[in-house]
């Protein structure tokens, strides 16, 4: 292979230098975990970056310690910066309950919890239960029989069955008359809107109907006065300038323009046409569906003897169609007759 860049590129995969970058930008940007048997072993690694962690088996004390770098120069743990961050002593103390009670109490604004002081206030609290057993809102102490308690509770509950059912029974008639009161109202009302507004109703019809019915009268006066001259335009004093004015012909010049078209369009044609059984069929319809000859056309024979031939036009080949009539039935089968006629 030539040149292995550009086989890689057509690839697309990356070369080893390339994921041996990737694999050490990744240690950079997460850190690498090392584990070792000893300092030595720690001094003798190569490629640190800040932020490893190395875990040594035995810190020179026989006990593990853990430690982070902090500052490199050259990427060699000889070289390199390390700060112990846990040991297997500083891990077992802190867990320790001496130790947890040591660190508690060497606070300045924390003091020792003794059993004799956990007692006085289990003490305190019984008899803070006893006085607020037999203590009253104002603050007093009195001592209340169960006896007087029932009894109270008695007085109460009827008092305030009795209040409840008085109350109800208030609020309902009260309600009841307030809804009755209201209803007739409503009615009283709704009679006398829907009586006003029909009469309202009435009112407004009637002045639009009789408006409506003076305008519809003075507009058929208009249309009878304006339209009286022009149903049959009897009245025209002049019939040629009204034609003019309204860029018409009349009859007689419709009929000439026509003539005009007819005449100048008009072709004579005389054509020699076979005879198929006793139809013949013209090359141009003629004129009004007539051929000339007075509705005949001619046959002449090998001895120029002429025969006059009657023929009708049929209702099929657009007026093109002709029926001879002869003597016989298909007495020119074969033949050709002579047709003159006139066509547009």
């Amino acid at each position: 292979m030539t040149n292995v860049a550009v086989a890689r590129t057509n690839l697309g995969i990356y070369s080893a230098a390339e994921v041996d970058l990737a694999i050490s930008e990744a240690k950079l940007a997460l850190g690498s975990n090392y584990s070792v048997t000893d300092i030595a072993a720690r001094n003798a690694l190569v490629k640190l970056t800040v932020g490893d962690n190395v875990f040594v088996v035995n810190d020179g004390d026989g006990k593990w310690a853990s430690y982070v770098v902090t500052a490199i120069t050259d990427g060699n743990g000889s070289t390199a910066t390390f700060e112990k961050i846990m040991d297997k002593d500083v891990y077992l103390n802190a867990i320790s309950a001496e130790a947890v009670k040591s660190a508690y109490e060497m606070n300045d604004n924390t003091n020792a919890f003794t059993d004799a002081e956990k007692a006085q206030l289990a003490s305190d609290a019984a008899l803070l239960s006893v006085v607020n057993a037999d203590s009253t809102t104002d603050g007093s102490f009195r001592k209340v029989s169960a006896d007087a308690l029932a009894e109270a509770k008695t007085y109460t509950d009827t008092r305030e069955a009795a209040i409840t059912a008085a109350y109800t029974s208030s609020a309902g008639n009260a309600e009841a008359t307030a809804k009755a009161y209201t209803d007739t109202r409503e009615s009283a009302i709704t009679v006398a809107y829907k009586s006003y507004a029909d009469q309202a109703k009435a009112a407004a019809i009637s002045t639009a109907s009789s408006a409506l019915n003076t305008e519809v009268s003075t507009l058929n006066t208009s249309i009878s006065t304006k339209l009286a001259k022009s149903e049959n335009l009897s009245d025209l004093s002049n019939v040629a300038t009204a034609r003019t004015n309204l860029d018409v012909y009349s009859k007689s010049e419709i009929d000439a323009q026509v003539q005009n078209v007819v005449v100048s369009s008009m072709k004579y044609k005389s054509e020699l046409v076979p005879v198929s059984g006793d139809l013949i069929t013209l090359t141009h319809a003629p004129i009004d569906g007539s051929v000339l000859n007075n509705e005949f056309v001619i046959h002449t024979d090998s001895e120029n003897n002429s025969f006059f031939i009657p023929v009708t036009v049929t209702e099929t080949a657009g007026g093109k169609e002709f029926l001879l009539q002869p003597d016989q039935p298909n007495q020119f089968n074969g033949s050709s007759v002579r047709v003159q006629y006139l066509y547009i």
